[in-house]
């Protein structure tokens, strides 16, 4: 059977993500943050790679213990909230401290590319919520924005919902991600999956 592997950088909505992902009848393997390449490697028929954080900012602890091959593995791979983080500093982007404390915060975000990828059949504009005591600063080079928009009480520029880049086949979420309750959030999870289920053909 094929599988997802899931690091878990403390998501509260795990067990969200992993039933929504079984219902395709995909198996699901939920690893710490810290699995080594090697590790990933060894397991069988992994046709995707979820990096799964929580609106909490990406800690040095987090970067030290992440293993950044892992982001050179041949599948597909999506980052959400924290994980999204990860990936832009391990791929040279920047993740600026805010200076304060988010708390998960509304947020009107406009989706850049609704006609294929991770949003497809999305709609065009939707309020949600971002939470992070820091704000990505500089996306790495070569990936898109997909989603970018405003606070909705304070007007704060929120340009970095969420990015991709197709060729390397990693994308990225940065505003919390509900599968069991918003069903645009399970529908673009959904769409991951059919990515990796096609790349692997």
């Amino acid at each position: 059977m094929n599988q997802i592997i899931i690091l878990d950088f403390g998501n509260d909505y795990n067990q969200d993500l992993v039933k929504i992902i079984e219902e395709e009848n995909i198996k699901v393997n939920l690893l710490p943050y810290d699995t080594k390449t090697e590790q990933i490697q060894a397991q069988e028929n992994v046709i995707g790679l979820i990096l799964s954080g929580g609106y909490i900012t990406v800690k040095e602890d987090d970067l030290e213990a992440f293993d950044g091959q892992i982001l050179k593995l041949d599948m597909p791979i999506l980052g959400l909230g924290r994980g999204m983080q990860v990936i832009i500093n391990q791929l040279g982007g920047t993740v600026t401290p805010a200076g304060y404390v988010y708390e998960p915060t509304p947020s009107k975000l406009t989706f850049h590319n609704i006609g294929k990828g991770i949003f497809k059949n999305g709609d065009r504009e939707r309020t949600v919520q971002l939470g992070f005591d820091a704000k990505v600063s500089k996306l790495p080079e070569g990936f898109k924005i997909l989603a970018s928009g405003e606070e909705v009480k304070s007007g704060d520029d929120r340009p970095f919902g969420a990015m991709e880049n197709p060729d390397k086949n990693i994308y990225g979420i940065q505003f919390i991600t509900k599968p069991a309750e918003e069903e645009k959030d399970a529908q673009a999870i959904r769409n991951f999956l059919e990515m990796c289920k096609d790349y692997q053909i």
